[in-house]
């Protein structure tokens, strides 16, 4: 009985000698600097919504990780997004893919946009709050994280991360919900980010990505604490009228493209295999949305975002680029009470 006592405690010993040398490593390495501020609110003004309308965006940025021409076009791909930033100054942005490397790398990304933005829109009195928070990853143990953010013209009172309670089992994944609360004149407005998993795990009958969906607009939203108006977007990673999408309208949830644009297609993604640098490439499926929760409100306008590649050498030659795999959506809308 000793003996198969000792035997198991060094074969647990053993397990343990992996994760205690990552440790290790973090620790005698150091932590980076480029990721001290998940979850923390940055606000750089304290400006509150007026009305009457407030534009929101959302956009997938496609981090990279794991292919070289994307994450060596990584950069100037930013600078496409910032340049579109400062010429449309939409009220909120809501962002997915928001990645965190190195210092020598990329490191945060979202640090780099606001702070891109911020300096061109110094001498207007305009600048961009933020908050970022990890999804998947660890930019101080691998070198890279990715995750959700929000930009806001406005002042961020609060925020919170939910992680999904359902996700893919074939490889560990967390996906998340990231809540923040924007200040209003008249009334608060609640923004939710999120990006479901583009797994076919299921649990039971049921797609994993579709449990999510029933967890954030039942559990997650409805649990918020408040009846203000509500913008959700994100990559949700299945087209109108499957389940997932279902779980969100039978909410009560608007899909603010289809409000504006019935019958439109309004495709947001490409399919594979795709060349980020091939202005005439397609996207060929609508898997991103903004949703209206407010049965107040009013939608005025959406469109796509981004939707088309940018040549981003300025001389006679020509050097395309599209600013993700993603094609954004942008919806404005005028919440109740305003």
């Amino acid at each position: 009985m000793l003996e198969k006592t000792l035997e198991g405690e060094g074969m647990r010993r053993l397990l343990l000698l992996p994760a205690i040398f990552i440790v290790t490593a973090a620790i005698l390495m150091g932590c980076t600097p480029c990721n001290d501020t998940d979850r923390v609110i940055l606000n750089v003004n304290d400006h509150a919504f007026a009305g009457p309308e407030m534009t929101v965006v959302t956009l997938n940025l496609l981090h990279g990780f794991g292919d070289t021409v994307n994450d060596a076009t990584l950069d100037n791909r930013l600078e496409i997004v910032a340049q579109e930033l400062i010429a449309t100054l939409p009220d909120a942005v809501l962002f997915q893919e928001a990645s965190v490397t190195l210092p020598e790398a990329h490191c945060s990304v979202i640090e780099t946009l606001s702070d891109r933005v911020n300096t061109a829109l110094s001498q207007t009195g305009k600048s961009y709050n933020r908050i970022y928070a990890r999804s998947n990853g660890s930019a101080d143990l691998i070198g890279f994280e990715e995750g959700s953010a929000i930009l806001s013209l406005y002042e961020i009172l609060s925020s919170d991360v939910t992680i999904y309670q359902h996700n893919p089992s074939s490889l560990p994944e967390f996906r998340i919900a990231l809540r923040a609360t924007l200040r209003g004149l008249a009334g608060d407005i609640d923004l939710f980010g999120t990006h479901l998993t583009n797994r076919e795990d299921m649990e039971g009958s049921e797609l994993v990505r579709t449990l999510q969906a029933r967890e954030l607009a039942g559990v997650i939203i409805p649990g918020r604490g408040n009846a203000n108006p509500v913008v959700v977007g994100g990559d949700f990673n299945d087209p109108p009228g499957t389940d997932t999408i279902v779980e969100m309208t039978d909410s009560g949830a608007v899909d603010m493209f289809a409000d504006r644009n019935p019958g439109a297609p309004g495709y947001t993604s490409f399919g594979k295999p795709f060349d980020i640098t091939d202005p005439t490439e397609e996207p060929d499926k609508r898997i991103d949305y903004l949703f209206l929760i407010d049965p107040g409100g009013q939608i005025s306008e959406s469109d796509r975002f981004l939707d088309t590649a940018r040549d981003i050498d300025p001389g006679p030659g020509e050097s395309w680029l599209w600013a993700s795999d993603h094609i954004g959506v942008r919806a404005k809308f005028r919440p109740s009470g305003y």
